[in-house]
């Protein structure tokens, strides 16, 4: 057990907020939460004794400054409210989850194949999809064929799942040795058109099939 993490997490979640008697200003600014009715610099005994009188706390909001300002509210109505809320929000919110597959250029039909229905899986999941296509060396001159094959994956995926539009190979900036071609792709409920542009129409022109899927390059 990492015992410092643990500590640092705890000492996060503490809540530090001064309240009645922790409130340690003289005077303070003192406003009515419910009602928003600013009463003005009141004595600290005064201001709580107000807070009592209405069954409510006296709450430092925003302290420091010559007179700090408090609320009078319902102190645990507000962390239960505030609670409520972020509960709410994680429940809502949406992991977007990133899956990375890398082919070559000279893959063969069978692992074409195989990449597809991996690719298939992960959308199926609603997750999005990184597809890269690796051109090692002289293959950077090759960089229509890998284009191809990206899109040939887009029509095998349907034609109308998301696709990065500049898609030009790019020398991979941790192994230079490597030109990546690289396309993403989302879920189809997530509604994104179908790219069909000259790049693509362009590439297969000069391409057969017979060119995407030679011999399995390890």
């Amino acid at each position: 057990m990492n015992i410092h993490n643990d500590s640092a997490r705890n000492n996060k979640d503490k809540d530090t907020t001064r309240l009645d008697e922790a409130i340690r200003a003289r005077q303070v600014r003192v406003i009515v939460e419910s009602t928003n009715e600013q009463l003005g610099i009141l004595n600290i005994d005064e201001a709580l004794s107000k807070a009592r009188s209405l069954g409510l706390n006296l709450v430092e909001v925003q302290p420091g400054g010559e007179y700090p300002v408090c609320k009078i509210m319902d102190y645990g109505k507000f962390k239960f409210e505030q609670s409520k809320r972020k509960k709410d929000a994680k429940k809502n919110s949406k992991v977007v989850v990133l899956k990375e597959l890398y082919v070559h250029l000279s893959i063969a039909e069978h692992d074409y194949q195989v990449k597809l229905n991996q690719t298939k899986k992960f959308l199926s999941k609603g997750f999005k999809v990184k597809l890269v296509v690796k051109l090692l060396g002289r293959e950077a001159n090759r960089s229509e064929h890998a284009i191809a094959l990206l899109y040939r994956f887009d029509s095998d995926l349907g034609g109308d799942l998301q696709v990065k539009k500049d898609i030009s190979p790019k020398i991979d900036g941790q192994n230079p040795k490597y030109t990546n071609a690289i396309v993403i792709f989302a879920p189809k409920k997530e509604g994104y058109p179908a790219v069909k542009d000259e790049m693509l129409e362009k590439s297969m022109e000069n391409i057969d099939d017979g060119d995407i899927s030679d011999d399995h390059v390890e």
